[in-house]
């Protein structure tokens, strides 16, 4: 079990994405501010690089979580 974000962290995170998100897949309609931040839905990204204008489908879980190097 992963450990709790803080409402500060959420935020953060939320911010970030917003940039990137383009729709939910799983969910049509449904806007990032309406899902929880652990969701299994499939979202669309698109890269915020000016100019770029990829975009990819992941799920928004995967797109949240942190990667622990083990750097203290």
């Amino acid at each position: 079990m992963g450990k709790r974000r803080s409402a500060t962290e959420a935020a953060a995170v939320r911010a970030r994405l917003k940039a990137e998100f383009v729709s939910s897949l799983s969910s049509p309609g449904t806007a990032l501010e309406d899902m929880p931040l652990s969701s299994t839905d499939r979202c669309q990204w698109r890269c915020s690089a000016e100019g770029c204008g990829h975009q990819w489908p992941a799920r928004l879980q995967f797109r949240t979580r942190t990667v622990n190097l083990g750097v203290p």
